[in-house]
């Protein structure tokens, strides 16, 4: 099930006994509560407003029911005595509906619980809930938990996923183990919520909490669904325990669990944990099984393996993946490209420098400062300072903007073979960018000049 992180706990989600509740609105200057008996019904229905605002939904009731009125206050609650203990849900739900009387819904809600016979339902807790996480309160959720015991009775499983996962973003972790520990005893909520748990943990990074969460899970004997395999593979692919990915993933694949809405997320995980962990031969052959299977495959998987095997280094595997991706536009990682320079100046292959280059101009990819400068710096290392040069004027016409550390290479590099004046030139043109403070640069320059003689200017650059 996906998770929301939208941190709106609005109406739109709430079932259609809640939408009833809207009768019982409640609007800024609340001063009359109205009893409407239907003739169809023995149930009293509550309108609470104000005669100045009338509220749209108020407009639809009929001229001809009897309305039977009484004086209310909305900020005194003691003026004001609840209604059977059968309407009481309804009642607390027109409440909180309305933002202006969301405090005094609460302060009824707690005289309500003093009723015999009153028990709190789903879509009444779904606005209560609502209500104590806009306004942070945080020690009344704690005390609603244990509200949930007391009457056996939990929200949706949708709100208490929610509520999960905004008490974790709003680093309330001492909430968020109560709750856990109350949603374990319902299977459907507890999957759910453990769920969310995980997720919330690892967008958090605090994987060893994930690890905790699916532990109490196992030990609580809680239904793990495909989604709880995805959470708990990525916690320990993060902290690097590559052979319990592995085996987590077998353990899945066994239990025979519903493969078709976790798949491309599960197979990258174990894909991107046996790539990082040096099998990238066997995470290839996972690779493999993915497309034969039409198994969506990210960018994140081909960036993984890309780099892997360009670590080997394997070109021709590296050059097969590089083409399906780039065909499929899904490199779009500069690392990516980084290590691809970097394996072909290791192999002396120069030219494919180049070709990578063009391939990420051609994709409106930035050609990063440092891929630029591992470039000139390749060929310079290779073919001699000429080489560097003239490659980096090339890549200068193509529209490759230097950083600070190309312009440390090149001005080096023009003042090696005595090219002083492109150096000068280039160094005011770094210096006016605002690299003013590479010390290589100065170092080059100070030292062209004392060669030539040039002291004061020396000096003056000094």
């Amino acid at each position: 099930m996906a998770i929301s992180s939208s941190p709106d706990w609005s109406f739109a989600s709430t079932d259609s006994y809640t939408s009833k509740t809207r009768k019982f609105g409640l609007v800024s200057s609340c001063k009359t509560l109205h009893f409407v008996s239907f003739p169809s019904s023995n149930l009293p229905l509550f309108h609470i407003y104000s005669s100045g605002c009338p509220s749209s939904i108020l407009e639809d009731a009929s001229t001809n029911v009897p309305i039977t009125k009484l004086g209310l206050n909305v900020h005194d609650s003691k003026q004001f005595s609840l209604p059977d203990v059968g309407n009481l849900n309804r009642f607390l739900c027109g409440l909180f509906q309305d933002s202006h009387s969301e405090e005094l819904a609460y302060d009824y809600y707690e005289k309500a619980k003093q009723r015999p016979g009153f028990i709190p339902e789903k879509p009444m807790l779904k606005l209560l809930i609502r209500y104590l996480v806009q306004y942070k309160k945080w020690d009344l959720i704690m005390s609603l938990s244990k509200d949930f015991k007391h009457y056996h009775i939990l929200p949706d499983s949708y709100t208490c996923s929610r509520l999960i996962n905004t008490s974790i973003r709003a680093r309330k972790l001492k909430v968020v183990e109560t709750l856990l520990e109350v949603f374990k005893s319902d299977e459907e909520v507890a999957v759910v919520a453990f769920n969310s748990a995980m997720a919330g943990y690892n967008k958090l990074h605090m994987f060893r909490r994930t690890i905790a969460v699916y532990e109490t899970m196992k030990f609580n004997g809680i239904f793990q669904d495909s989604e709880s395999y995805c959470q708990i593979m990525e916690a320990y692919n993060q902290i690097g325990d590559m052979d319990k990915v592995s085996s987590l993933f077998d353990e899945f694949e066994s239990r025979k669990l519903n493969l078709t809405p976790v798949a491309p997320r599960i197979y990258s995980i174990l894909c991107e944990s046996l790539a990082k962990s040096g099998l990238t031969y066997e995470a290839l052959e996972y690779f493999r099984d993915m497309t034969k299977k039409g198994i969506f495959v990210s960018s994140s998987v081909y960036s993984s393996l890309i780099r892997s095997f360009a670590s080997i280094p394997d070109l021709t595997v590296v050059e097969e993946l590089f083409k399906e991706a780039k065909e499929r536009r899904m490199v779009r990682d500069p690392e990516v490209f980084l290590k691809l320079v970097l394996m072909y100046i290791e192999e002396g292959l120069l030219e494919k420098t180049l070709e990578v280059v063009r391939v990420m101009k051609n994709a409106n990819i930035k050609v990063s400062d440092c891929i630029f400068c591992t470039v000139v710096n390749g060929f310079s290392k290779r073919r001699g300072f000429q080489s560097a040069i003239v490659v980096y004027e090339e890549l200068i016409l193509q529209g490759c903007k230097p950083g600070q550390v190309t312009y440390a290479s090149i001005i080096n590099a023009y003042c090696r073979i005595g090219l002083n004046s492109k150096a000068e030139m280039v160094f005011s043109e770094m210096e006016q960018k605002g690299f003013d403070k590479c010390v290589v640069a100065y170092s080059s320059m100070i030292a062209m000049y004392g060669k030539a003689g040039r002291i004061r200017d020396a000096l003056a650059t000094g």
